[in-house]
């Protein structure tokens, strides 16, 4: 049976489910001025190899149904992510979608976890239990967060109603109570939120203004110089390290300009600084596991260069 036939169904599916748990955790009117949603890979804590991805690419699909945001979907999010070698092999853990939604320059995360999903193609008698969550990336907070465990009613003549149509009626309930408060479909999903991922990385994955997370202070030399711009080199071949540098300097309020994995490789961690930056480049080092050579130098277009060596792993 297609699935527009499954769907005339979904009254059935209505009295074997309980009623989904829908909360805001933000004012609403807060999440009208997100534009840029990314729809990441849902955790998979169930049986079924295929839950996670199955789960949030219905969320992609339903969300941009509503049009609340422009989407970038869960295959999107996955090739960005992959292009750059970061793999999650069984989803994205929510307590690490704030650094991804950075990675991949976006305002918002839908993310979540599949607890349950039957590791048949049907669910009869089975339910598919699920946790949804959409966080603010620069603060890292949960704005809104619905669960449910949903389950299936028998069919007509003895057929079975699929997983795949359990899980669309409760993401379908998930995100109808979401749409009902935020009711966002003023154009947002009309504007474009991202380009390549190569421009991603080098522009807008260490957007200075993208982390709002409290941390250190940048320290300024006696001229009070302004704070410095920093550009990450991954010198080391082990690969991500750039981006998780990156991340933790944003953190820490540094202005992180240029973020690349290099060709050339460095045995020591190497900080590069123009003149009247020494205070600023020996703050970055104390961030460190390793202790890098510091060396002034204006040789690099940036204030700061900071070279990543295979002593940091």
């Amino acid at each position: 049976m297609k699935r527009a036939a499954y769907l005339a169904l979904f009254l059935l599916l209505t009295a074997g489910c309980s009623e989904p748990l829908s909360s805001f955790r933000s004012s609403p009117q807060d999440i009208k001025n997100i534009s840029c949603v990314a729809v990441l890979p849902f955790q998979n804590l169930s049986g079924n190899g295929n839950a996670g991805a199955i789960v949030s690419d219905i969320v992609s699909m339903k969300a941009m149904e509503i049009g609340d945001f422009s989407i970038m979907t869960r295959a999107e999010v996955q090739d960005m992510l992959q292009s750059r070698g970061i793999l999650f092999k069984q989803g994205i853990p929510v307590s690490e979608a704030p650094d991804v939604g950075k990675i991949l320059g976006v305002q918002a995360v839908f993310a979540g976890t599949v607890t349950h999903y039957p590791s048949g193609s049907t669910g009869s008698g089975r339910s598919v239990a699920l946790k949804m969550y959409f966080i603010d990336v620069p603060s890292g907070s949960v704005l809104w967060s619905g669960s449910g465990d949903f389950s299936p009613a028998s069919a007509p003549d003895g057929e079975t109603i699929p997983s795949t149509t359990v899980a669309q009626d409760g993401v379908d309930k998930l995100l109808d109570q979401f749409h009902g408060g935020v009711n966002n479909s003023s154009g947002s999903s009309d504007v474009v939120c991202w380009n390549n991922p190569d421009e991603i990385l080098a522009k807008l994955v260490m957007d200075r203004h993208a982390a709002a997370a409290p941390g250190a202070q940048v320290r300024t030399s006696a001229k009070a110089v302004a704070p410095a711009n920093v550009s990450i080199i991954n010198a080391s071949g082990t690969p991500r390290l750039e981006i998780k540098m990156g991340i933790l300097l944003v953190k820490n309020k540094y202005n992180v300009s240029n973020v690349i994995s290099g060709k050339k490789r460095m045995n020591k961690t190497t900080i590069f600084y123009k003149p009247g930056y020494d205070a600023q480049a020996a703050a970055i080092a104390k961030l460190l596991t390793v202790h890098p050579v510091l060396v002034q130098s204006e040789s690099y277009n940036w204030d700061i260069t900071l070279f990543i060596g295979s002593d940091m792993h």
